[in-house]
């Protein structure tokens, strides 16, 4: 029985559905790990407009992974401050790194003056997932007095510490998933709203611009695949004669 004084929430829903979560069979994870790798290649969040989608997105694949525990959440980061996916007792907060395990942004308060900043003081209200490259899946709360002995503000953010969330995950085992999350190589290949568009255009009223836009996916297309090359190159994935071959061939497509 919650010894919490009346009025004020517990996480007991919330560790329940990770500990579900977590049960899930590895084929799931699999899947799960594939379909972010996807992701992230495609939709490179280098790209600042990849961000905001690749993140709606990790919302989404992750509601995938409740409904398979059999809970049935609603994906509400687009409407609802500071929860992504919600039912009628569960509230939690999606947070996602795909640059490399670093310090974790909570909140923006950008255009409060500041005023929100006066103390840390229920700062931080709800349960959280995060996907941590090199670590899996974390699960955390505001009763971790771990996790909220590492948040502090950072201009206009709230930030979790990379120290906190790496003394978590080593006390704190049984709220950890493993297993890979994808790392971002930097490579921009597609934008979200290029994908938009072409659907768009796909309509018969717009044959000029259809027109126009494979013209420039051409061009666009060309350029991507140099630049990939180069990457490829000054990675050492290539050599200089695999790269000169590989260069000249899309120069001539």
């Amino acid at each position: 029985m919650s010894t919490k004084p009346a009025g004020q929430r517990t996480f007991e829903n919330e560790r329940a559905a990770f500990r579900r979560i977590a049960e899930l069979p590895d084929h799931v994870f699999a899947e799960f790990e594939g379909a972010l790798h996807s992701l992230v290649y495609q939709y490179s969040t280098t790209n600042y407009e990849n961000r905001h989608v690749t993140g709606a997105a990790v919302e989404l694949l992750m509601k995938c992974l409740l409904e398979l525990a059999y809970m049935h959440v609603d994906a509400v980061g687009g409407e609802s401050k500071g929860i992504d996916l919600a039912s009628s007792d569960l509230r939690i907060s999606v947070k996602s790194q795909f640059s490399g395990f670093s310090d974790l942004r909570l909140r923006n308060v950008m255009g409060t003056g500041g005023a929100e900043q006066s103390s840390l003081n229920n700062a931080w209200s709800e349960a959280m997932l995060m996907l941590i490259p090199g670590i899996g899946l974390v699960y955390g709360d505001p009763e971790s007095t771990t996790l909220s002995g590492g948040l502090q503000w950072s201009g206009d953010a709230l930030i979790l510490k990379k120290q906190a969330i790496a003394q978590h995950v080593r006390e704190k085992p049984q709220w950890v998933r493993r297993f890979n999350v994808p790392k971002n190589d930097r490579i921009v290949r597609k934008v979200a709203s290029d994908f938009i568009v072409e659907a768009l255009l796909t309509d018969p009223r717009f044959p000029s611009l259809q027109r126009a836009l494979k013209r420039k996916e051409s061009s666009a297309s060309r350029l991507g695949r140099l630049t990939e090359l180069e990457q490829l190159r000054l990675s050492g994935t290539l050599d200089d004669a695999e790269y000169e071959q590989l260069r000249s061939e899309t120069l001539k497509d």
